[in-house]
């Protein structure tokens, strides 16, 4: 039987032994651990495990991955993270004061972009950096609708198209300067990133914006130097590429583009109202024909007014282009539906220069179907 003092002795030995450690003190081990560690004393503020971004990956020849991080703390643990497992450092401080210059805020989305190396066995320069470049535009139709901040991180790419060690800092600072002239920030020397804010970077130009401007300006340069400028103009052939052309050739472009995007006529009109027992075919026809004009007429004065408020060059645009580079272009022609207001609509110059004659997105329409909607507003007017 032991004594009240002998039990209390007890208890205190056993306290000293089993003295639990306050929640959140265990040790993390690898590279969770010190990536964590090395973010708190950057001074960012976050709890819990490292979370993984959302990727989105594309590309044919050359790949592209976005990395989008929920907060500047989410991209500065990951990459640290990222960095330990390959035997390196990331300079977290530095990064922090470098997100910050750029205008990131606690909330602010970061989106890590990578452009990759060319897949394909082309070994000609000029292809591969074409290539490239294609993998920029693509990583512009992606970066268009996105909000916070761009990052990237260049680093040099050998002939056998295997990536060096970031130490190479000559093949870095090269590639570097080509995203600089897109519309990123300065490369970094402690963190070798770049950076810019989306929206606010790029003198107001998106990334396909500046190539569509590079490309034109090499293509004058081009014109300027034949032996008969004068003969020559500089013209856009899709997909951002501008070349020269000469002036009889575009003329009889127009021409063909005339014919293949005809405007509805008043026979047409006319014959679908008797054949569908419209009352009074040839007035309807007339009301419809008016209507249809002034519909044009009123996308023409908006593209100009919205090239007016935005300071950005509006085109009038058909959804559904030209038919004459498809098989049976004739059948063609018979079903498209031309050069009418339903066919028609005002976007950006940018976004009809890059989409050249290619049929935009979404439902097709055909020339029965515009010749009806037409009469249909004829009948409700």
């Amino acid at each position: 039987m032991k004594t009240f003092e002998e039990f209390l002795e007890e208890v205190r030995e056993l306290r000293k032994i089993s003295t639990p450690k306050k929640s959140g003190t265990m040790p993390i081990p690898g590279s969770e651990g010190k990536a964590r560690k090395d973010v708190a004393v950057a001074g960012f503020r976050r709890k819990g495990p490292i979370q993984e971004p959302k990727v989105e990956k594309s590309g044919k020849d050359v790949p592209v991955w976005v990395r989008s991080h929920k907060s500047p703390a989410e991209y500065a643990a990951h990459t640290s993270r990222k960095n330990y497992k390959e035997g390196e450092r990331t300079d977290v401080k530095s990064l922090r004061k470098q997100l910050r210059k750029t205008g990131a805020k606690k909330n602010t989305e970061v989106h890590d972009i990578t452009v990759g190396s060319p897949k394909s066995k082309v070994k000609e320069p000029g292809q591969r950096a074409r290539q490239f470049v294609g993998a920029l535009k693509d990583v512009a139709s992606k970066m268009k609708e996105k909000k916070g901040i761009a990052t990237n991180t260049p680093t040099a790419i050998s002939s056998s198209g295997k990536k060096r060690k970031r130490s190479d800092e000559e093949g870095a600072e090269q590639r570097g300067r080509i995203y600089k002239k897109l519309g990123m920030g300065e490369r970094d020397t402690k963190t070798g990133v770049q950076m810019a804010k989306l929206k606010d970077s790029f003198d107001g130009k998106t990334f396909g914006e500046f190539i569509l401007e590079s490309s034109k300006e090499d293509a004058e340069k081009k014109r300027l130097a034949k032996d008969n400028p004068d003969e020559w103009r500089v013209r856009n052939t899709g997909g951002g590429k501008w070349t020269t052309k000469r002036k009889s050739s575009i003329q009889g472009q127009g021409e063909r583009r005339s014919q293949n995007l005809k405007a509805i006529s008043k026979k047409e009109l006319e014959d679908h109202a008797k054949r569908n027992l419209h009352p009074s075919p040839s007035s309807t026809a007339n009301k419809a024909l008016k209507i249809e004009r002034q519909r044009k007429k009123d996308q023409r004065a908006d593209a100009q007014s919205k090239s007016k408020e935005t300071g950005n060059q509006y085109d009038v645009d058909h959804i559904q282009a030209q038919a004459n580079r498809k098989k049976n272009s004739d059948r063609w022609h018979n079903i498209h539906p031309g050069d009418a207001a339903d066919n028609r609509r005002v976007i950006p110059q940018s976004d009809n220069l890059t989409k050249n004659s290619k049929d935009a997105d979404g439902k097709k329409t055909t020339r029965a179907s515009v010749i009806r909607a037409a009469l249909q507003r004829a009948r409700e007017n």
